[in-house]
């Protein structure tokens, strides 16, 4: 009798044992898929930054258009002011450029980010050339701001010219 009370001992204690383990387990697995959701991968990354690093230099106003369509479709799907770039507007003080632009910088804390990028957008002048520049976060290294300049100089102009 004495042998059977020390082994349910023993098979409470390994029981106990696993379910502690088990447990521990449990809780570092939580942890770890929380700090994994917070960072994104390198491929993440690589994806977020590509549908904005294709229209960096000198691009015809269609292709700004695109790259606005883009920055919608971005803020559209991405609600953290984070994960939507500035958009810097720079030298559309010109004669030849309507007064409807909505603003210099469109930041993408705003509620209003996709009504004045679509404003902008109409603003565009399709045979123009502007010169667009893609800003880099140091420390998520994703796209945080998009700089497009309506003054695009003779050299700026001949770096693509074989699209």
């Amino acid at each position: 009798m004495e042998n059977a009370s020390k082994a349910l001992i023993i098979a409470g204690s390994i029981l106990l044992s696993i379910l502690i383990i088990a447990l521990g387990m449990y809780i570092f697995g939580q942890a770890g898929s929380s700090t994994d959701a917070s960072q994104l991968s390198a491929l993440e990354i690589s994806a977020f930054n590509g549908q904005f690093d294709k229209y960096a230099g000198s691009q015809r106003g269609s292709q700004i258009k695109d790259l606005i369509s883009s920055l919608i479709a971005n803020a559209r799907s991405n609600d953290t002011a984070s994960e939507r770039p500035t958009v810097l507007f720079e030298g559309f003080g010109e004669d030849d450029v309507s007064d409807e632009f909505t603003s210099d910088e469109i930041s993408g804390k705003g509620d209003d980010y996709i009504t004045k990028l679509q404003q902008n957008r109409k603003e565009i002048a399709d045979s123009h050339r502007y010169k667009v520049t893609i800003g880099i976060d140091d420390n998520s290294d994703l796209v945080n701001k998009v700089t497009i300049n309506y003054n695009v100089t003779a050299d700026d102009d001949d770096d693509d010219d074989d699209e």
